[in-house]
């Protein structure tokens, strides 16, 4: 094989400043106005070990006499000593790695050399390697013989050390003093590509990504010498991570302080234009969950890009980048230290009621916390964003990030006294600084892969449209109950007849109803939501409104629980008080595909995400210390008294169908008067 049809893309010089918004740009031209900053990519571009390499994988690895081979563990101590050789080269760890040994040739590599006598009288690759002295270095790693592999440095045309080699007095035992620098690395044969690690990824994904952040192109072969890792599979994987945007490297050594808080990290002195000055570095560490060997840088780019949207819009938040620890083989999140008295009190009436639209349209549901917030001489910063956007606080993936702002009702009563007026001036000034080219520019510039920075673009995209008509008045043609959704109510009327379509128009429902659809307290989802909807349509109360709030009202019925956890009867599910708004955001989202009115959406989202608000109040039971509402403050959240009947009649139907009609009794005074009490406020 050739060189590849798409060459590797060649970084130019790199730019790197900070404008007067706090912003940081990268480019291959510096900026009139601004100052050169240095940007160390974690390995150097190497154009001509790229091509080399290209040349040099050929379908069958073929060894030459005078190649070295080097084995060494994929993993060792939890490390990937892969990464680790790709970043730094393969050095002598006897006398200069943490595991100091002695050993004959302390200050050498070890090396294998393939003669014209062994490759003659073991031509394959497994018999090479097999018989050479190489063959059961690496094998005391994490992951046994199959976490083992070996480097193959060809020794030719311009090598590092090219003719010099230590002698050990044997003619296949070679010597390097120092070590062998990353870049002479042309190729890496796994012995067991397939094998997972801690049955995740398996050792082939795991090696990919360390031979793409390596900044060149390595063929990688199996033990039968079949190339299983091309130039085009680089090239096609390089793109889709967006390695081109440059990450600079943090070296362990700067290390100055221990963790803080729950997620794993260190404080580090970070050289800069000011000097070196103290940040917070959150390593990107795997969950147990993750399954993609990207996944926990994912996370470090994703609270990266929520930054920098927040600093676009000139909301407060610290400087930040994503930083790779050369010594831990990890990227991190890193923050600077800010300077300044920390105020006593964090005031929610000045800039951070100000970001209310970029939280909202982030998704950032954690800000409102106040571990999440820092205030310094009046300015109130938003620190650990890597909730924002597609995942949640904790590391897994949002399924209630979409195109409709469920947050402009679930997240309004965080902003004590904004009113609706301050909310669409933010929504205003949001359209106008996030165009969709700006929305572009600033997601390209993560190493997200190209499917999350496709949905972001998109996502970002819609979300901000939709906040832009948010406060629209509803026409009289969008008052209309759309066909789809009167269809849904007619079939809900016959639950049992209908299901079949039902299911089939909304793919979530049949979860509830199977097998896997038993919540913690072994009852079936999908029996709790149809008794919701029968008991619904039974009562009076729903028959005293419009036809187009008894629509809404079955619409809430329907989806009100449907996102709560769920599974095998008898397994174990979790108890989750946050369903609600992954619950109104899919309600939402269908609603939107059939065609109802935004202020149709805003009404029913507005009543699941405060379903269960009253009845916990009247039996004294909170869920959250932060829905302790009075009459007063609760009129505000639901904002008027159509949406507040759909809640009340809905919100009894729910009670009554987890704890009967004698359970509902016991609160039914404090119930009733709480709701008339809220409505006097609304009239």
């Amino acid at each position: 094989m050739g060189l590849a049809a798409t060459a590797h893309p060649v970084l130019a010089d790199i730019y790197a400043w900070t404008d007067e918004n706090g912003v940081r740009h990268y480019s291959d031209t510096p900026p009139g106005d601004s100052t050169r900053v240095e940007v160390r990519p974690e390995v150097p571009y190497d154009p001509e070990a790229d091509q080399r390499n290209r040349a040099f994988a050929n379908e069958k690895l073929v060894f030459q006499p005078g190649t070295y081979i080097h084995g060494a563990p994929l993993m060792s101590t939890g490390s990937n000593v892969l990464e680790y050789i790709l970043t730094s080269g393969n050095l002598p760890v006897e006398a200069l790695g943490e595991k100091v040994d002695v050993d004959s040739y302390p200050f050498h590599v070890d090396f294998s050399i393939l003669t014209a006598n062994d490759l003659q009288s073991k031509p394959t690759v497994k018999e090479a390697i097999f018989g050479s002295k190489s063959k059961d270095y690496g094998q005391r790693g994490d992951l046994g013989e199959w976490g083992q592999l070996w480097f193959v440095y060809q020794r030719r045309g311009g090598a590092y050390d090219e003719g010099i080699t230590y002698t050990t007095g044997s003619p296949d035992h070679g010597l390097l003093l120092g070590g062998m620098p990353a870049t002479e690395t042309s190729a890496i044969v796994l012995r067991a590509p397939d094998s997972t690690i801690q049955g995740k990824e398996t050792v082939l994904e795991n090696v990919k990504k360390a031979v793409i952040e390596a900044g060149f192109y390595i063929p990688v072969y199996n033990l039968k010498g079949e190339l299983i890792f091309s130039p085009q599979d680089y090239d096609q994987v390089y793109q889709d991570r967006n390695v081109q945007i440059p990450v600079e490297i943090l070296d362990y050594a700067h290390k100055v302080g221990e963790q803080l808080g729950s997620n794993p990290g260190a404080s580090y002195l970070i050289a800069g234009e000011e000097g070196s000055t103290q940040h917070y570095v959150k390593y990107a560490v795997p969950k147990p969950g993750d399954t993609d060997v990207w996944e926990a840088q994912s996370r470090a780019w994703n609270e990266f890009l929520a930054d920098e949207l927040y600093r676009q819009a000139g909301v407060a938040v610290p400087q930040t980048s994503v930083m790779r620890v050369r010594e831990l083989n990890l990227y991190g999140h890193t923050s600077k230290w800010l300077k300044g008295e920390k105020d006593a009190q964090i005031d929610r009436t000045g800039n951070y009621k100000a970001g209310a639209a970029l939280d909202m349209w982030l998704a950032n549901w954690d800000v409102q916390l106040d571990q999440n917030l820092t205030s310094i001489n009046g300015v109130v910063y938003r620190l650990d964003n890597g909730g924002a956007l597609i995942f949640r606080a904790r590391g897994e993936r949002k399924d209630a990030f979409g195109p409709v702002v469920t947050e402009l009702e679930s997240m309004r009563a965080a902003y004590p006294g904004l009113s609706d007026q301050e909310l669409q001036k933010q929504i205003e000034s949001l359209k106008t600084t996030f165009t969709d080219q700006a929305i572009d520019a600033i997601v390209d510039r993560t190493r997200l892969s190209e499917s999350d920075r496709v949905y972001l673009k998109d996502t970002l995209k819609s979300r901000r449209d939709y906040m832009a008509g948010y406060f629209a008045k509803e026409t009289a043609e969008e008052g209309i109950v759309p066909p789809k959704g009167a269809e849904l109510v007619v079939q809900l009327s016959d639950w049992q007849t209908n299901l079949p379509a039902v299911e089939k128009e909304i793919p979530e429902l049949g979860k509830a109803i199977g097998e896997e659809g038993y919540q913690h307290n072994g009852i079936l989802l999908g029996d709790h939501i149809r008794v919701v909807v029968e008991s619904l349509q039974a009562d009076t109360d729903l028959q005293a409104l419009s036809d187009k709030n008894q629509n809404l009202a079955q619409v809430v019925a329907l989806f009100h629980d449907i996102a709560k956890p769920t599974g095998r009867k008898g397994s174990s599910v979790a108890r989750d008080f946050a369903h609600e708004i992954p619950s109104a955001a899919l309600a939402a989202d269908y609603m939107q595909k059939w065609g109802y009115s935004l202020q149709d959406i805003a009404k029913v989202v507005r009543v699941i995400t405060n379903d269960g608000v009253v009845s916990d109040i009247a039996r004294g039971k909170l869920r959250e210390a932060s829905k302790d509402y009075t009459p007063e403050q609760f009129a505000q959240v639901v904002r008027d008294g159509e949406t507040l009947e759909i809640l009340r009649i809905v919100n009894r139907a729910d009670v009554v169908a987890t704890v009967g009609e004698r359970g509902f009794e016991q609160i039914r005074e404090k119930y009733e008067d709480f709701f008339e009490e809220t409505l006097r406020y609304l009239r």
